[in-house]
């Protein structure tokens, strides 16, 4: 709550004071689209206990910017229910997507934990994530003690999530060049019955073994078919999540994970207002993210005496981290109707607020051991990353035609964004007490780029041309993107970089996308589509800039950067019946300019120091398979059902003629599912089922580690007391297999002594109880 006011405040500054990035506005069929949630969410049932993901019929609006069913998309979108959430008993993101092949979530074991997505082997800033149509802050990183990720959102208040796996920068703009991960969150209706009640009040609570961690909700929802309002509030407080490390010492010789307290709270206030010319949506999030963790995994001592000519030990004996992170949005959305004989039948128009922040503290006591004399001291280091934005966007659609009907979605998107980055700190001698501000090779305050500003405004347009009788829908887009980025004059990004003069930028590209759907029927459909990506660098690839005099090093600007490109082919087939659904699609991407952050470039005869600068060097190819199907075994057992899915992906590292190291694993998922014939309880086993990571590209001067093949096991059920009252429990990792995500563990050098340290938990039990009246 600490940046709720200050963001609502920032929201009312002149146009001139609040700077903002990109976002797409929600669809007015975002509140109508096919969900499981009800008027009572505690007490719903569904096979969703049965339920893997995405039921083909089901409407989604990520893939087109319009309400549209998924057998009508030419795109790989996967849908996760709010059900799906509740009934996997998922925490975080991480947890979200685990029944999901071919996307992951990469974990930091020893403090910073969930970092973000992974889509096809492409992650980072190359994955858009949005919040109700708004972006998520960027991540940043830099050396072991700064690392801002994008975990900003509970599972408790979402809806659904889509996720478009491959380039959308036709609908999306710079940064969806990987994937688009949208968070929707729940609305007043979900839990409204309409002519039944004006009122909802729900509570939940769960625990989770993994973590020792505890969640409590409430929700409060009110109104009528004209006005409505909903308050949740979400509360999770735990631990370290467990691994199956078994070293438990004190010193960086520890595999089992570093002593942490976890703190997150989230509240989400909607009201929504229903009237004849449109609806009138208003948004107030917060997230609130704090965790204290003992890092005794950084505890060790290096002996520099060889390297500085005689006897120097460094030794880290105690470290400290607090963490934490706030995400406030305020927004208004407007779905409008039209006249139907204009330009357009409805549209919508979003305009928003948002402010991100993360504040990362490590306290250290370290000791210089010189000839034999030591001498402790006190360091103290403060790393901020803030990223301060607002925008609007307008979403129109026109339909019209009559031996080709067509469906144009147009509009436009303009945003300003703020960023900056600090890392300060102090070292005080607790022998004489003199502090200083410079601490090894920094001086602090310290900037890693200077102040900067983005503006990106967007035009696109897509249009779904309908041919006979509807069978064949032809789909071209287009959007033109311009990106600028401001650096200020920064004195402390002067005094950290001397000499080196931040730059501005302009960038611009053309997105095109061209897809088709042939219906074979009404239940099966044909799909291809080519699309182009492309990602503008951004402040940190452009202006990142520091200077190591101690060890003779520096990084440079580079403002001759080219925007990152894909060109993407995808075509597959999907089916949705009464007894099966299935979807099989195969897909090649081919990205082009790579931008690698720190390339060597020699050293400069002017400075003799070793310099560094970002270039475009990659280019990297990604082609595989993906397939999902469902099966109803009613014949064998009436409610039995048998859920399966798989991806395989191959990825290539052109310009290095190796292969692409941050591609997962093929990976299969397979579910068995019986629900019971009253509906009151259901319950499904699931495994999954990695293959060894053989494909790696080592460093010259080691070999990596590779993850071997797995299968762990999970048996998950609910069960409905009555109509108010609602239990799950589930029993997860019933084998207690030892295992490793790739995702997490990539990187690390074969024979590793701390390789168990990246272990994921062993046999782990959770269970939720939601109550509703």
């Amino acid at each position: 709550m600490k940046y709720l006011f200050p963001a609502l405040l920032a929201c009312m500054l002149p146009s001139g004071t609040v700077l903002a990035a990109d976002t797409p506005p929600a669809s007015v069929a975002q509140r109508d689209m096919a969900t499981n949630i009800t008027a009572k969410p505690a007490t719903a049932v569904s096979d969703a206990s049965v339920k893997q993901t995405t039921a083909l019929g089901e409407v989604v609006v990520s893939a087109t910017r319009v309400s549209q069913p998924v057998l009508d998309t030419a795109a790989s979108i996967t849908v996760i229910t709010a059900q799906e959430i509740d009934n996997t008993l998922a925490g975080d993101i991480g947890q979200m997507v685990r029944y999901q092949p071919g996307i992951s979530v990469p974990n930091d074991p020893t403090r910073f934990g969930s970092r973000g997505f992974d889509i096809r082997g492409i992650n980072g800033n190359r994955i858009k994530i949005l919040l109700d149509g708004v972006p998520a802050p960027d991540a940043f990183s830099i050396g072991s003690l700064s690392d801002a990720g994008r975990n900003f959102v509970d599972p408790d208040v979402l809806k659904r999530v889509e996720i478009i796996r491959g380039p959308a920068s036709s609908l999306y703009g710079s940064e969806a060049v990987g994937g688009v991960v949208n968070f929707i969150t729940k609305d007043p209706g979900d839990y409204l019955l309409q002519g039944n009640g004006d009122a909802y009040f729900g509570t939940g609570t769960g625990w989770n073994s993994v973590d020792n961690s505890a969640m409590l909700s409430g929700t409060a929802a009110f109104g009528d078919a004209d006005n409505q309002g909903m308050v949740l509030f979400t509360r999770r407080q735990g631990h370290e999540a467990g691994n199956q490390g078994s070293v438990d010492t004190e010193d960086a010789t520890r595999t089992t994970p570093n002593p942490q307290n976890n703190q997150d709270n989230n509240l989400l206030a909607k009201g929504v207002f229903n009237r004849e010319w449109g609806t009138l949506s208003l948004t107030l999030s917060n997230h609130h993210s704090d965790n204290d963790t003992q890092v005794f995994s950084a505890l060790e001592s290096t002996d520099y005496s060889a390297m500085v000519g005689f006897p120097y030990v460094l030794a880290t004996t105690s470290m400290s981290g607090h963490d934490t992170s706030d995400l406030t949005l305020a927004s208004a959305r407007l779905d409008f109707k039209g006249a139907g004989s204009g330009w357009f039948d409805d549209g919508t128009a979003l305009t928003y607020c948002q402010y991100g922040d993360t504040q990362q503290d490590t306290l250290e006591r370290q000791r210089t051991t010189i000839f034999g004399a030591p001498n402790d001291a006190l360091i103290n280091r403060r790393f901020t990353f803030a990223q301060h934005t607002a925008g609007t966007s307008l979403t129109l659609r026109k339909r019209f035609g009559e031996t080709v009907r067509h469906l144009l979605v147009y509009g436009l998107d303009v945003d300003r964004s703020r960023i900056e980055e600090m890392r300060d700190g102090w070292k005080q001698d607790l022998a004489t007490g003199a502090i200083t501000t410079t601490v090894g090779p920094d001086t602090f305050p310290a900037r890693d780029f200077p102040l900067s500003t983005t503006l990106e405004a967007g035009l696109f347009a897509e249009d779904r041309m309908a041919f006979a009788d509807e069978r064949f829908l032809l789909i071209p887009g287009l959007r033109y993107d311009y990106y600028r980025l401001d650096a200020d004059n920064d004195p402390v990004f002067g005094n950290t970089s001397p000499g080196i003069a931040a730059e501005d930028t302009t960038d611009s590209s053309w997105s095109p996308r061209l897809g088709a759907v042939y219906k074979l029927d009404d239940r099966s459909s044909l799909f291809a589509q080519y699309a182009y990506g492309f990602r503008a660098p951004d402040y940190s690839d452009v202006n990142v800039g520091f200077t190591n005099l101690q060890f003779g090093y520096t990084a440079i600007p580079n403002p001759n950067l080219k925007p990152e490109t894909s060109n993407a082919v995808e075509f597959g087939i999907k089916h949705f019946g009464d007894g099966a659904n299935f979807s099989l699609s195969a897909y090649y991407d081919r990205f082009d300019d790579f931008i690698e952050p720190f390339v060597s470039l020699g050293v400069d005869p002017n400075t003799n120091l070793l310099t560094f600068q970002a270039q475009n060097i990659g280019k990297v190819t990604l082609y595989g398979v993906e397939a999902r199907a469902t099966f109803k075994l009613d014949a064998v057992l009436q409610g039995l059902r048998l859920d399966s899915a798989l991806a395989w992906g191959v990825g290539n590292d052109d310009a290095a003629d190796a292969p692409l190291n941050s591609v997962n694993p093929p990976e299969a998922i397979l579910g068995l599912g019986y629900l019971s014939a009253s509906s009151l309880w259901g319950a499904r086993l699931v495994g999954t089922f990695v293959h060894a990571k053989t494909r790696v590209n080592n460093d010259p001067a080691a070999t990596q580690f590779q993850i071997p093949g797995y299968a762990t096991f999970d048996l998950i059920g609910n069960f409905n007391l009555d109509d108010s009252t609602r239990i799950v429990v589930g029993l997860f990792n019933l084998t207690d297999r030892k295992y490793w995500n790739w995702s997490s563990v990539q990187g690390r050098p074969d024979g590793d002594p701390l390789i168990d340290r990246y272990t994921q938990p062993g046999f782990n039990v959770g269970a939720s109880l939601h109550v509703s009246w």
